[in-house]
């Protein structure tokens, strides 16, 4: 299904959420293994693949996430962005209107808002989280999706207790709450109950939106019974380390990792609205599809080639316990 979350902090809201998509049928599939080495879901009658990004900017006032039926939510999400502007006086009031006036047959889905109000101040809303179509604001964090409630209690006090923190920049609070799902979806291979891929986020506050910072993800993994040397070197500490870079540029991510094979693969995640799906979503789509390669595909490379990310973060494959 995926996992989406989202929180307040001072006059800021933060949207989170995974990459994966679940199916009822099997499908040809790029590659085997996830972005993160795990082994990716495709049998008949179910596949789980790390497909697109459930992060939407509609505009520099206007943020989106969902989770559930893809096709719902994304109907609902358009509407947001056809008929509102960051211009619009009381965008509240218009995000209302086209609240009480959808209908989806009784999809399950939600999609969670976060805006910047016509007095400047940030606010977060979700609709359908309850599965009644309606538009409810949020104070404490909000969250929906496939990760399991014991999991969920703690993301909840999580963000509230680094959000909390008044050392920490914006930047900091996204990327330390993304760091801990991404940990908690590496470890226990949540990618079987539907959540993976890359956990990413996108943040709106009065003086606009902004994603994610570029990061880079060191994995390692203790030798079998490493964890009692008293030594300090790698080699006999470690069986095999991975760098995963992710940057993001002009609401689409793209990523480097080592599987499958070593080969370093480096591919865009488009967000869900925008991905061109079959071969005339592609005519439609292709000058934003070949206009972001023309801008970014060297650029990014940059970054990959000389690892030069504003974050670092080193997460271990299996939990260990002290």
């Amino acid at each position: 299904m995926s996992y989406i979350i989202g929180w307040k902090g001072d006059n800021c809201v933060f949207l989170s959420g995974d990459i994966a998509i679940t199916r009822n049928s099997k499908i040809k599939l790029r590659n085997s293994k996830s972005i993160f080495g795990n082994e990716l879901i495709n049998e008949i009658g179910k596949s789980i693949n790390e497909e697109c990004l459930k992060l939407i900017k509609i505009n520099n006032k206007l943020i989106t996430a969902f989770a559930g039926n893809v096709q719902a939510a994304l109907e609902f999400i358009n509407y947001l962005k056809m008929y509102t502007n960051e211009s619009d006086n009381d965008l509240v009031a218009m995000i209302k209107f086209i609240a009480e006036r959808y209908n989806s047959n009784n999809e399950v889905f939600s999609v969670f808002i976060g805006l910047i109000d016509k007095i400047g101040e940030a606010r977060l809303f979700s609709f359908n989280l309850n599965n009644d179509y309606k538009l409810i604001e949020h104070e404490e964090p909000i969250q929906d999706g496939s990760l399991e409630n014991s999991y969920r209690k703690l993301s909840s006090e999580f963000c509230n207790e680094i959000s909390s923190k008044p050392d920490l920049t914006e930047d900091e609070i996204l990327v330390i709450v993304n760091m801990y799902h991404q940990n908690l979806i590496i470890q226990e291979d949540l990618l079987k109950k539907g959540v993976g891929g890359i956990f990413s986020g996108i943040k709106i506050n009065s003086k606009g939106v902004k994603w994610q910072k570029d990061t880079s993800i060191v994995l390692y993994q203790f030798k079998q019974g490493a964890e009692g040397l008293k030594t300090n070197n790698p080699e006999k500490l470690f069986d095999y380390t991975a760098l995963i870079n992710v940057v993001e540029r002009d609401g689409f991510l793209r990523y480097s990792s080592p599987f499958p094979d070593d080969l370093y693969r480096r591919e865009v995640i488009y967000n869900c609205l925008d991905i061109p799906r079959t071969i005339s979503d592609f005519e439609k789509k292709k000058d934003l599809v070949i206009n972001w390669h023309k801008k970014w595909h060297k650029k990014t490379n940059k970054i990959f080639n000389s690892v030069n990310t504003q974050y670092y973060c080193i997460i271990s494959r299996t939990a260990v316990y002290t």
